[in-house]
C-alpha cells in the first residue's frame, strides 16, 4: 500500500459521507458506497429495543475497566489474584482455581479453602454527572471507530492519543458516528505536518470541541495505535465508597460460602474517567460484613490495603 493518504477506491474523505458510512456499519443493511460494498457491524452500544443494563452494575463496571487494558475479564481476574497473592502476606497460600464464578477464585490457606470475590469499587455518591466507566467506555468506542475510518482513508500508521474534555457529554449514536468521522478527518489533516522520521510527533491543545488535548505521532508498527488519554486528578476512595461496595456484595455471600469455608472480598479501586481517578482508601474505618477479610487495590495492583472488618453478629 502507498504510504501516502489520498482518495481512492473504497476511501471516503467527505465528513458527511464518513458519518453515513459509520452509521451504516452500525445499523444498516449491506450497501454499496461507490465501488466499495460494506457489510454492517453492530455498534457495541445496545440497541434501544433491548433493556439497558444499569451502568453501575459491578460486572459491567469491571468489564468497562478491562476494556482499557484490552484484557479478557477472566485473564484480568487471574492477574489480580496473582498480584494479590504476591503482594499480601498470606502464609502458604495455594491457588486452586481461578477459572470460575461465585466466587471468582479459590485458594488454600493453612488447610482452609478460601474464596476470593473480585469487584470494582462502587461510588457512594456520584463524583461526576456520568459514571466514569461508562464515560471512558464510550470515549474508547468513538476512538476505535475513528481509527477504523482513518485506516480506510490513509495507510500511514500513527500513534494517536485523544483527551476528551471532562464536561464532554455522551453523544447519541448518530452524534457518535459524526464525531468519529470528524476525529478521523482531523487526524488525517494534521498528520501531514508530522515529519516522516521515527519518533516525530505533534501535540495539540483544544483541537476540537470534544477534546482538550491530542497527540499525533509516527508509529513504528502497522496498523498503529489509537487510545483515549486519561488525564485526571487522583482521589482516594472513601470509607463510604468501600462500605457501599461491601453492602452491594453482601447478599451474594451465602452463595459464595457453598464453595469455600470463608470468603475474602478484593475491591479494585483503579477506576478513572471524566478527569477523576480513584485510588486505595485510608484504612481508618471498620466495615461490618460477613466477608472474613476485605482488601482494596489501586493502580498497577501493587498496593493493597486491608480494611478492618467485624462480623455483623458482634454489633
Amino acid at each position: 500500500m502507498s504510504p501516502h493518504c489520498g482518495v481512492g477506491e473504497g476511501r471516503h474523505n467527505n465528513p458527511r459521507q464518513l458519518a453515513d458510512v459509520v452509521h451504516h456499519l452500525q445499523f444498516g443493511k449491506e450497501r454499496s458506497f461507490g465501488t466499495c460494498r460494506l457489510t454492517p457491524r453492530l455498534w457495541s452500544r445496545r440497541r434501544a429495543s433491548h433493556p439497558a443494563k444499569d451502568p453501575r452494575n459491578e460486572r459491567e463496571r469491571l468489564n468497562a475497566h478491562v476494556s482499557r487494558t484490552g484484557m479478557p475479564r477472566k485473564r484480568k481476574e487471574r492477574a489480580i489474584v496473582e498480584a494479590f497473592l504476591a503482594s499480601v502476606i498470606v502464609p502458604d497460600a495455594e491457588l486452586l482455581d481461578v477459572d470460575r464464578e461465585r466466587p471468582d477464585a479459590l485458594i488454600r490457606v493453612e488447610g482452609r479453602i478460601v474464596g476470593l470475590e473480585l469487584t470494582a469499587v462502587t461510588e457512594a455518591a456520584n463524583r461526576q454527572s456520568i459514571p466514569p466507566q461508562r464515560w471512558t467506555a464510550e470515549a474508547e468506542r468513538i476512538v476505535k471507530a475513528a481509527k477504523e475510518l482513518y485506516d480506510d482513508m490513509c495507510s500511514r500508521p500513527l500513534v494517536v492519543a485523544l483527551g476528551f474534555r471532562p464536561d464532554w457529554l455522551l453523544p447519541k449514536p448518530w452524534q457518535a458516528s459524526l464525531l468519529a468521522s470528524e476525529l478521523a478527518t482531523w487526524v488525517r489533516s494534521v498528520s501531514v505536518g508530522v515529519a516522516p522520521e521515527p519518533g516525530a510527533r505533534r501535540t495539540f491543545v483544544n483541537p476540537h470541541p470534544a477534546l482538550s488535548w491530542a497527540y499525533v505521532g509516527n508509529s513504528r508498527v502497522d496498523p498503529g495505535r489509537w487510545s483515549v488519554s486519561h488525564g485526571h486528578c487522583d482521589e482516594r476512595a472513601t470509607a463510604q465508597d468501600v462500605i457501599a461496595t461491601v453492602a452491594r456484595k453482601e447478599p451474594e455471600l451465602a452463595e459464595y460460602l457453598k464453595a469455600a469455608q470463608e470468603v475474602w472480598l478484593l475491591i479494585d479501586c483503579d477506576v478513572s474517567g471524566q478527569s477523576v481517578a480513584l485510588d486505595v482508601p485510608l484504612p481508618d474505618f471498620t466495615a461490618v460484613t460477613g466477608f472474613r477479610r476485605v482488601y482494596c487495590c489501586g493502580f498497577g495492583r501493587w498496593q493493597w490495603v486491608e480494611v478492618p472488618c467485624v462480623p455483623p453478629s458482634s454489633q
